[in-house]
């Protein structure tokens, strides 16, 4: 089995060796250099490599918070959505995690650090609205966005939505969780929201609503952003 070999200015040397094998096998190495954090893998072609990003243990990026702001004004009412849950770290520090220092605590939104796939989860108390008619249903819409780089307030890119539909009385006792996988560039804006539709309680004149108050005190009651990297794009 003949091999080729590289000395080292220290001494030491490196060997390449053919692998044992009855027929030729031809392997292509890619046409430009790599950059931090690639490793050579197999591309879609047989017998090219490719140069590609492979996270580790450290760099997988990784949010949780567990809190938010309740606005005593809001625009969470129809099925436009206009703003995001406002999520922001608390004192609970030793619960809560950003991994990246990506989270935008000012627009209340997540800059992916990484392009890839990515699992968000939000959890939150929707607003009590009384029911003037108790016959019809009420409407919370649940949704999570991935808007561009270019126009993070944008409301129209990759939007994934969950509709629950309750008549209920509105219990306090009631909290609303959404999931999904999303696919996402370098830079965009990972952002969460809810909307209020009054549906068929025509008679309900509600102008304004805002998710419900915090549970002070206790964490893991019902309010909770989880953003997770899944793997790269």
């Amino acid at each position: 089995m003949s091999s080729v070999k590289l000395s080292s200015s220290g001494g030491g040397s490196v060997s390449l060796s053919a692998a044992s094998t009855s027929t030729d096998v031809t392997i292509k190495f890619p046409s430009s250099n790599s950059i931090a954090g690639q490793a050579l893998v197999a591309s879609n072609t047989s017998g090219e490599l490719d140069w590609e990003t492979v996270p580790n243990s450290t760099a997988v990026p990784l949010l949780r918070l567990n809190q938010y702001n309740t606005p005593t004004t809001s625009d969470y009412v129809g099925s436009g959505l206009t703003r995001p849950i406002e999520w922001v770290k608390s004192s609970y520090t030793n619960f809560e995690t950003d991994t990246h220092s990506a989270w935008d605590a000012t627009n209340y939104w997540y800059v992916v650090p990484q392009a890839g796939f990515y699992r968000v989860h939000q959890s939150f108390s929707p607003p009590t609205v009384t029911f003037v008619d108790n016959t019809k249903v009420h409407h919370i819409q649940s949704a999570i966005i991935c808007s561009p780089a270019a126009n993070k307030s944008s409301w129209n890119s990759n939007l994934y939505l969950n509709r629950f539909s309750r008549r209920d009385g509105d219990s306090t006792n009631i909290n609303c969780a959404h999931t999904e996988i999303i696919k996402c560039a370098a830079g965009d804006a990972i952002k969460t929201s809810f909307a209020w539709d009054k549906g068929t309680d025509a008679n309900n004149t509600t102008t304004a609503v805002a998710p419900r108050a915090n549970y002070l005190g206790d964490i893991f009651a019902n309010q909770s952003l989880f953003i997770e990297f899944v793997r790269p794009l």
